[in-house]
């Protein structure tokens, strides 16, 4: 799934007052950052 991968998501973050330098570290950081699922009841 790409976050931020559409021309409309990207026009409403600049309408909102986002720089399109913030629309980048936001598309970047969001599209790379995975969610790990960690058991700590299992962790010895």
């Amino acid at each position: 799934m790409v976050i931020l991968g559409s021309r409309e998501e990207r026009v409403k973050l600049l309408k909102a007052g986002f720089t399109g330098k913030d629309i980048e570290i936001l598309y970047v950081f969001l599209n790379l950052f995975e969610v790990v699922g960690v058991d700590w009841q299992e962790m010895p």
